[in-house]
């Protein structure tokens, strides 16, 4: 089945046990199509998709890089107070982790995310891949050794989350 989401964002998980094992539950299927539809979720879509060629697959697995900069950092990777500045700013898949939110996150977190937020779709990231990618890895080696973690990582910040919900309303 080639299903994507569409609709990957903040607002549409649902997270429990935060605390210690957190789980994640995806919600909101509305927008969720087979492989032929033409849906735009502006603020987590993909540049191929914003771009009118069309979602795929590794279309949701450019939105899991979206959500992830978001729960570690606080804010969207593509910010602007300008809806024409995001847009460019997708398609040319342009943003950083300067700023102070970023400074203790790891940096295999922070490949992580640029493996998923790669312009083109062909160099982005698979799902399978993402589950084998070190930062996941050593996250559910972690969990499941219930050590810390051997690099600096973030826990996810609830703080900068309504932050960035605050800020969402807002904007």
């Amino acid at each position: 089945m080639n299903i994507a989401h569409l609709h990957i964002k903040p607002e549409n998980l649902l997270i429990s046990g935060v605390e210690e094992n957190p789980i994640i539950k995806l919600i909101d299927f509305g927008s969720a199509q087979e492989l032929n539809g033409d849906v735009a979720m502006i603020a987590s879509s993909s540049p191929e998709v914003i771009g009118q060629e069309g979602p795929q697959l590794v279309s949701d697995m450019w939105s899991v890089g979206v959500l992830t900069y978001v729960l570690l950092g606080g804010t969207s990777p593509f910010f602007s107070e300008n809806a024409v500045m995001v847009v460019d700013r997708i398609k040319e898949a342009r943003y950083d982790f300067y700023g102070e939110q970023f400074e203790q996150i790891s940096t295999e977190a922070k490949e992580f995310i640029s493996a998923l937020l790669q312009k083109s779709p062909e160099y982005r990231m698979s799902a399978s891949q993402a589950l084998q990618h070190d930062w996941i890895t050593t996250l559910l080696r972690v969990s499941v050794q219930d050590s810390v973690s051997p690099w600096p990582m973030a826990r996810i910040d609830t703080a900068r989350l309504k932050a960035f919900n605050a800020r969402r309303k807002w904007h």
